[in-house]
């Protein structure tokens, strides 16, 4: 999945989905990648344009997905799947 971070000028780079969390882009530390653990993400939402928000703290990281890739599916499936099991997030949608 390709992210486009909450600032426009941030390049787009992929978004990793580990066993426990995410490597994100961000160009505020060094390397330009963050790791963001299940447990910090707050909200997930997904539009109807198939842009997939999930909120840590006070940032936002928004994700386009194409709705007619089976991997992007798959990887959307297991993201809300293990969100739901780790406390604090909530999948709304």
């Amino acid at each position: 999945m390709t992210v486009d971070h909450s600032n426009p000028t941030a390049p787009r780079r992929q978004v990793e989905l580990h066993a426990t969390g995410l490597v994100v882009p961000d160009a505020n530390v060094v390397g330009g990648r963050r790791f963001v653990a299940f447990s910090e993400v707050d909200h997930l939402l997904l539009s109807s344009e198939y842009v997939l928000s999930f909120q840590v703290g006070y940032e936002i990281f928004s994700v386009r997905l194409n709705p007619q890739s089976p991997k992007n599916g798959a990887v959307l499936e297991k993201l809300v799947a293990t969100l739901r099991a780790h406390s604090g997030a909530q999948a709304t949608g």
